[in-house]
């Protein structure tokens, strides 16, 4: 069984786990730090979600409008 997994920079992993919430999407474990990964060396979360269930294209949109409150690129 695979379950959504987002990658997160430390500094909005708070933020964005509040955001999931809002959205009624519950974590599925403790968030794990994964260390300084990219090209830009940061701090990296890794938050995995409980239910299998949601559409693709649902959590795409959930994972935008969150960038989008905090006027970030999603890249």
């Amino acid at each position: 069984m695979a379950y959504a997994t987002f990658h997160i920079a430390r500094e909005l992993a708070g933020a964005f786990l509040a955001h999931l919430a809002e959205h009624h999407l519950e974590v599925r474990d403790t968030p794990e730090r994964l260390g300084q990964l990219g090209p830009k060396a940061q701090d990296v979360i890794e938050i995995e979600l409980r239910d299998d269930t949601y559409a693709v294209a649902a959590l795409e949109d959930i994972v935008d409008d969150f960038f989008a409150t905090k006027n970030i690129s999603n890249e």
